[in-house]
């Protein structure tokens, strides 16, 4: 509530969850802090908040997706960061259990046998611009917490430096009697009225020994922390997301020092100013909805009461308008979706101040209920807010587009431990050198996001041959695609980054595999010598799988197969069939199999194969039975779904 005059305003927060309103500032702040500076968060650490016990900085990117399984924490994230800006209520439910059994009697979201921790926090690192620095006090980089305590209550604390002896610590608070001791005991006047006491103490204090400490932050500090915006959840409400960004809007509108004059005015102007905001989104849902034929808003607006109505009528192309809460799901995931980008575009129109107040927008599942039309679209507008000036974003999804659409090195993965969230981060964004590479290499390896995180087992297979002729041998053995067996297939093309990449899969417990010919153990500079797999943490014995009779892939398969491969795909010139006979003329131990039958397919067939890799593809396409695979890789195929699943 805002008491300016003798009436108060209630206001609502752009927040999924029942919050306690933070005064607005009077009439009598100053411009600095009207619109809450550009203070930046840069990460957040929560402790004691549902499953998140423990949790290290999460960072708030450009953006941050959060992802994994469900109850893995994504939603509780989210809200553990409202808790930190907006100081949203903590009810019981919210307070970690302080041990890990399973529940036994829970009743209404408790359980009375499990006692839950006495104390919650979410910590945060923020970045303050030099003229925050000097209008707040505080260093470049500050720690910032909304701390709970079951006997206490909830309070705003920074670290920050204080003099060692507690007693020079919040001198405003004591009275004269009291100034006038501290300062004869340390050696200082007397004299003076109160505020030449505190003064002097003050000063001194600043000589004296300083520790760090967590203290209550000031009004101010909390004026200036970051806007959060919050969009999406499992259902979709359009009314409810309208009436975020509206009060959104009308919460901005009524901190402008232009609106700082008599109630009566402030009311009606704050009342056309939202109804026209209303009245701009009714325009832009309609031309990003056009089967419908009409959107209005009716915000019923008041200084007194706030935005306490924000309800949507929609009319189709032919129909009587009707609530859009009760006109589909998809619709109203539409609608919303509208709205998003509406605040999309205010949000840039606020960006032009570049000391504007830092916004966080955070979306839980946004394209939840979407097409992949528009699940485009959410990845589009997430990629323009990204680039706003003081806008930062977090996203709770578990969709693979928008997993697969970002770098890495933007991740946070959240998986249970027991009961306990804990976070996983392939890169952690510091930008060193190793890291980098390391993404370059997923990169250049074509896997994607998606495919590191939730792909059971990992397969280097030697080069493009493997790649190509494996998937459709593997289907053929074992019933279904590569995908179906959790199993993610790359080419390592004799590369070495192959295995800094496994090394890096191993190291965050990934299952890793390799799968190469035999002649690759004492080939001259091959990456899979046991020597060299060794070196990047890599057991020959138990990781590697080594096929061919003597030395590759396309020995494996018999002489016969090769010809009727060859009459199918690359008949003869001269019309004479290819025979099991001369295929076996071509097994030679002085050159390599797949050389000689490149060499005279090609050689005697216009249609020839064009390289190893059709030669092999096509052998495999050309199967119909998991009995014509050969015995090794029906064996092979059947182990690494083993492992995979295992």
């Amino acid at each position: 509530t805002c008491a300016l005059g003798p009436r108060v305003v209630p206001v609502r927060r752009a927040c999924t969850r029942t919050v306690t309103p933070r005064r607005l500032p009077p009439a009598c702040v100053g411009p600095d802090y009207a619109n809450g500076g550009a203070v930046r968060l840069q990460d957040f650490s929560v402790h004691g908040f549902r499953s998140l016990a423990n949790v290290e900085r999460i960072p708030i990117g450009a953006p941050t997706v959060l992802t994994g399984e469900n109850g893995g924490g994504k939603s509780a994230t989210i809200d553990a960061l409202a808790f930190l800006l907006d100081g949203s209520v903590l009810a019981d439910a919210d307070r970690t259990y302080l041990d890990s059994e399973p529940e036994s009697a829970v009743v209404d979201g408790r359980d009375p046998t499990r006692p839950r921790s006495p104390e919650t926090w979410v910590e945060g690192t923020f970045v303050l611009t030099e003229a925050e620095q000097e209008s707040l006090g505080l260093p470049e980089v500050v720690k910032i917490r909304r701390y709970y305590h079951e006997a206490s209550g909830t309070r705003l604390e920074v670290m920050r430096d204080v003099p060692a002896d507690p007693l020079l610590r919040d001198l405003a608070s004591l009275n004269v009697t009291e100034l006038r001791k501290l300062a004869r005991d340390n050696g200082l006047e007397t004299a003076g009225v109160k505020a030449e006491l505190v003064g002097r103490l003050e000063a001194f204090a600043r000589e004296s020994p300083q520790t760090k400490e967590w203290v209550k932050a000031s009004t101010e500090i909390g004026r200036a922390l970051p806007r959060l915006i919050m969009f999406g959840g499992r259902t979709p409400s359009a009314d409810d997301e309208v009436r975020k960004v509206l009060s959104s809007r009308y919460q901005e509108h009524l901190m402008d020092p232009a609106l700082q004059g008599k109630i009566a005015d402030l009311e009606e102007d704050l009342r056309r100013r939202v109804t026209a905001d209303a009245t701009d989104l009714c325009r832009h849902v309609e031309e990003r909805c056009p089967d419908l034929l009409s959107v209005r808003i009716e915000p019923d607006v008041s200084f007194k009461s706030g935005l306490s109505k924000t309800e949507i009528m929609v009319s189709k192309l032919a129909g009587e308008p009707v609530a859009l809460a009760a006109s589909g799901t998809g619709r109203n995931r539409r609608v919303t979706l509208a709205v998003w980008e509406w605040t999309n575009l205010r949000l840039a129109e606020d960006g032009e101040d570049r000391d504007a107040r830092h916004t966080i927008v955070a979306y839980d599942e946004p394209d939840t209920y979407l097409d992949y039309k528009h699940q485009r679209r959410v990845m589009d507008l997430i990629r323009s807010q990204c680039q706003l000036p003081n806008v930062s974003v977090i996203v709770a999804t578990h969709s693979l587009n928008l997993i697969d659409g970002v770098d890495i090195s933007k991740i946070v993965h959240l998986k249970l431990d027991g009961e306990r969230t804990i976070v996983e981060r392939f890169i952690d964004g510091t930008h060193d050198d190793a890291s980098e590479h390391l993404a370059s290499i997923a990169s250049a390896l074509g896997v994607r996001n998606s495919v590191l995180l939730y792909e059971r087992l990992f397969v280097g297979v030697e080069g493009p041959t493997e790649q190509q002729a494996f998937p459709l041998l593997f289907r053929l053995c074992q019933g279904m695609h590569l995908q179906s067996a959790g199993i993610a297939l790359w080419a390592c093309n004799n590369n070495e980054g192959a295995l800094h990449f496994a090394r890096f899969l191993n190291d965050h417990g990934r299952k890793v595999a390799f799968v190469v010919d035999n002649d690759s153990r004492t080939r001259a500079r091959s990456i899979f010598s046991d020597t060299k797999l060794r070196q990047y943490g890599i057991n020959p014995e138990r990781q590697a799988r080594f096929i061919g009779q003597s030395n590759e892939l396309e020995e494996l398969f018999t002489d016969t197969q090769w010809a009727e491969a060859a009459n199918r795909y690359w008949p003869r010139n001269d019309g004479v069939k290819w025979s099991a006979e001369q295929i076996a003329a071509w097994r030679d131990p002085k050159i390599k199999f797949s050389d000689a039958l490149l060499e005279n397919f090609k050689a005697e067939s216009d249609t020839g194969p064009a390289s190893k890799v059709d030669l092999m593809f096509k052998l495999a396409a050309g199967l119909t039975d998991a009995e014509q695979v050969p015995e090794a890789l029906r064996e092979l195929f059947a182990e690494l779904a083993e492992i995979a699943n295992s």
